[in-house]
């Protein structure tokens, strides 16, 4: 279930009577987003708290504003003093493990592609973490574990691999709207790249 602390970049404004309005702000996140657009969005306005359906409609909204902000201070970085010309597709970003090595790849359709994976594999690979996101967080996460990459997708799995599933996996909801299973299993989630 989503909980308000668990809303990235959520800012709450009180107003007269008990009613309040939360906003996403882009400067809640960094400090360099005055360029960013939107830098600010209207999540939900209302009388008290919203509702844990709202909440989860919420936070959805919320994390996609953060991922175009991330994804604009990647190619800010690549390319300086240009916004976002266009953004790359959304899905998500898996780290799929196949004994002493994992697999960080981009997919919109992950339980396909681990089922492509899994025909090169004859022990069963494990799907560790799932975490929504572009091609360019994708290309960020291999630059964060490019000391421990062996070719192009895979990596040694390491201690520092195995704490950054494990920190990932702390702060799920990501999987409460996401089956990855054929057996119904939920898994899965959602992280600030």
């Amino acid at each position: 279930m989503a909980k308000a602390s668990d809303i990235p970049g959520l800012k709450r404004l009180p107003k007269p009577g008990g009613f309040s309005t939360w906003y996403w702000s882009a400067s809640q996140l960094t400090r360099e987003a005055k360029d960013f657009t939107p830098r600010t969005a209207r999540l939900w306005h209302g009388l008290g708290e919203p509702a844990a359906e709202q909440l989860t409609v919420i936070k959805a909204r919320a994390l996609r504003l953060t991922q175009d902000l991330q994804e604009w201070q990647l190619r800010a970085r690549k390319k300086p003093g240009r916004g976002l010309a266009k953004r790359s597709p959304r899905g998500s970003i898996y780290f799929v493990r196949a004994a002493e090595r994992v697999k960080i790849g981009f997919s919109k359709d992950v339980r396909r592609r681990v089922a492509e994976l899994q025909t090169f594999f004859p022990e069963p690979l494990d799907l560790l973490l799932v975490l929504p996101g572009s091609i360019l967080n994708e290309h960020a996460m291999h630059r964060r574990f490019a000391d421990l990459c062996i070719t192009r997708e895979w990596f040694r799995y390491e201690e520092r691999i195995a704490r950054f599933v494990a920190k990932n996996k702390v702060r799920t909801s990501f999987s409460e709207s996401h089956d990855l299973s054929e057996s119904g299993e939920k898994r899965g989630v959602e992280s600030c790249l």
